[in-house]
C-alpha cells in the first residue's frame, strides 16, 4: 500500500538566494586566485591576478585573470625556430644548461610551489645569431581548473542549501544566519 503526501515548495528569499551566490563565488575566487600566486612564487616579477565572482539570473561565474605576457607565454607555449638577432657588438652572453622550475601539465604533489631551478653551467660567449628553442606550455589554467572543479560544485550546492536550511551543516554560516534573522541585514553583502 503507498501513501502519497503532497510536499509544497517553501516561500524562497530570493535575495538571499542571490547574496548567498554572490557570497560563495567570491571566496572561491579568491582560493582559486591564490593558487594561481603560488605558482609565480618564485618569480622575480609577479604578474598580478585578477579575481572575478559573478553572479547573473542564469549563471555563475568565476574567473581569474592577468594581462601579464610572460606567465601567458609560460602557460600557452612558445614555438621555436626564430632567430635572436645581434646586438651591439653582436655578442650574446648565456648559461650553458638550465634546470626548469615547473613541468608541463602538471602541479608539484601536494602543493602548488614551482622547484628551484635556473640557469646553471659555464658562461658561453656568442657572436653570431642564434636559432632559439621553444619549450611547451605548462598550461597551468587548465590544471587548476581540473582541481577546482569538484569544489565549486561542492561550494555552490552549500550556498543554494543555505536558504533553505542547509547552513546547519556548517556552523560559521549557522552564527551568520542567526545574525540575519536577529537584525535582519544580508551578512553575505
Amino acid at each position: 500500500m503507498f501513501k502519497v503526501t503532497e510536499i509544497l515548495p517553501t516561500d524562497i528569499d530570493l535575495d538571499w538566494l542571490e547574496s548567498s551566490l554572490r557570497f560563495m563565488a567570491s571566496e572561491t575566487a579568491t582560493d582559486v586566485r591564490s593558487d594561481f600566486d603560488t605558482t609565480t612564487k618564485t618569480f622575480r616579477n609577479r604578474p598580478k591576478f585578477r579575481k572575478r565572482g559573478l553572479v547573473t539570473s542564469r549563471k555563475v561565474t568565476i574567473s581569474v585573470t592577468t594581462s601579464d605576457v610572460n606567465y601567458k607565454r609560460l602557460t600557452k607555449g612558445v614555438k621555436g625556430g626564430y632567430k635572436i638577432p645581434k646586438d651591439g657588438p653582436g655578442l650574446l652572453v648565456f648559461p650553458s644548461g638550465y634546470d626548469a622550475k615547473t613541468w608541463p601539465n602538471r602541479l608539484r604533489l601536494g602543493d602548488l610551489e614551482p622547484t628551484e631551478g635556473g640557469s646553471r653551467g659555464e658562461l658561453v660567449f656568442v657572436y653570431t645569431q642564434i636559432t632559439a628553442k621553444g619549450f611547451e606550455g605548462r598550461h597551468f589554467d587548465k590544471v587548476i581548473a581540473e582541481k577546482w572543479r569538484p569544489e565549486i560544485k561542492k561550494r555552490m550546492q552549500l550556498a543554494i542549501s543555505v536558504p533553505f536550511g542547509g547552513y546547519l551543516m556548517n556552523p560559521v554560516l549557522k552564527r551568520r544566519v542567526q545574525r540575519y534573522r536577529r537584525t535582519g541585514k544580508i551578512p553575505f553583502m
